[in-house]
């Protein structure tokens, strides 16, 4: 009878096993993310939690790399529509742009306890650099005006998480984090262009911040892992 509730007890630990095997990511497997946060970069900003996709390797049933990898670009742009004293038209064009790259590798650990759900903490580092700025010309000639803003930032962040498996390889997941972070905007550079010649200026001000504290990470996390 020791033996049956033995050999049963051994059979519902392996079958627990099993079905965790069915659901959550395994050993020399990789998951690929999408994260979608409100906010995120502002004229520069750095967020550790919500740049680019990210890309996990799990290198055992409990650790994981992960690298947060981002190249993106934005604009918004607005006409103006104008005539001269001929009552020709033209237009004027103003753009607001961003441009940044961002890399974010880092480290996870698994508690493999529960079926579906698994928690997890870990550190990154981050590191983000672009520019910032504005552009104006028209139609009428080749004059533009263009004002660029470096930035630059890094930070290392301690994180705390949970991906919950929706289905096999499928997964939701969110974190919170305590982490230090740089930021550094550097010196505005103006090009003026009136048709026949450009001139470069370089403005007489930068500026930097840094921060200490818990992050939330308000977003929606979605993977797959293969």
């Amino acid at each position: 009878m020791k033996k049956f509730f033995f050999l049963l007890a051994s059979g519902m630990l392996l079958g627990s096993s099993v079905a965790q095997a069915q659901y959550k990511a395994e050993a020399n497997t990789w998951s690929v993310e999408m994260n979608y946060s409100p906010g995120g970069a502002d004229n520069g900003r750095f967020d550790l939690q919500k740049y680019g996709a990210r890309v996990r390797y799990h290198m055992s049933n409990n650790l994981a790399l992960r690298f947060n990898v981002g190249i993106g670009t934005s604009s918004d742009i607005s006409t103006t529509y104008f005539k001269d004293s001929n009552d020709k038209e033209y237009e004027s064009d103003a753009k607001v742009f961003v441009n940044k790259f961002s890399f974010m590798p880092g480290l996870e650990y698994h508690f493999d306890k529960f079926e579906r759900v698994s928690p997890f903490i870990g550190g990154e580092l981050g590191f983000i650099a672009g520019n910032t700025g504005n552009k104006t010309d028209n139609t009428r000639n080749d004059n533009y005006t263009v004002e660029k803003t470096p930035f630059f930032g890094f930070g290392i962040n301690f994180v705390t998480g949970f991906d919950v498996y929706v289905c096999k390889g499928l997964y939701l997941g969110a974190e919170l984090g305590l982490g230090y972070e740089y930021n550094s905007t550097g010196r505005k550079n103006t090009e003026v262009s009136n048709g026949n010649s450009v001139e470069n200026e370089d403005g007489n001000s930068a500026s930097s911040s840094h921060d200490f504290g818990f992050n939330v990470n308000p977003s929606i996390r979605i993977g797959w892992n293969f």
